[in-house]
């Protein structure tokens, strides 16, 4: 586990690098981030964590 921040990122980019993760950047009208701001707090979840569950979410409908 992860002891910092730095130390988290660093596992990041080195998962980046090996392909087992990929980055994204979502560009969103700002009414549209203020939502998904309000339900990841409602929510309790990261926006990964949001992204993660609709994706799963898609798949098995």
């Amino acid at each position: 586990m992860d002891k910092t921040a730095t130390q988290r990122q660093q596992r990041y980019r080195e998962q980046i690098a090996k392909g087992e993760k990929k980055r994204l950047q979502v560009v969103l009208d700002r009414e549209e981030a203020d939502k998904l701001d309000n339900i990841c707090a409602a929510e309790n979840l990261t926006k990964t964590q949001f992204i993660k569950r609709v994706i799963n979410q898609y798949i098995h409908t």
